[in-house]
């Protein structure tokens, strides 16, 4: 669960990667389109990590792997202040 106005930080296979090594590799258009409408994506961008040199059959761009990094907002509440949990009531209560 994530609050209303909190992030999410990550990390998806690119395209952009070569060779068909690790899991699926998605566009960035594929990030934006899944999470539009209830997220805010604040930022897809290219990305660099390094790759265990020693995995036996398995080779990434020189440099490393290239993933999209993502910064993903739920929209909602005030940015970049402390808020508490935030619950949505699925049905009024009931008078006992």
């Amino acid at each position: 669960m994530t609050r209303l106005g909190g992030r999410l930080f990550l990390l998806f296979f690119s395209d952009e990667e070569p060779g068909c090594q690790g899991p699926g590799q998605i566009f960035q258009a594929e990030i934006r389109y899944a999470f539009s409408g209830v997220w805010e994506v604040e930022e897809v961008r290219a990305s660099r990590y390094e790759a265990r040199p020693n995995l036996k059959g398995l080779s990434f761009s020189k440099g490393g792997a290239e993933p999209w990094f993502s910064v993903i907002r739920r929209p909602g509440g005030p940015i970049g202040t402390c808020l508490g949990p935030t619950y949505t009531m699925l049905s009024p209560p009931t008078a006992v």
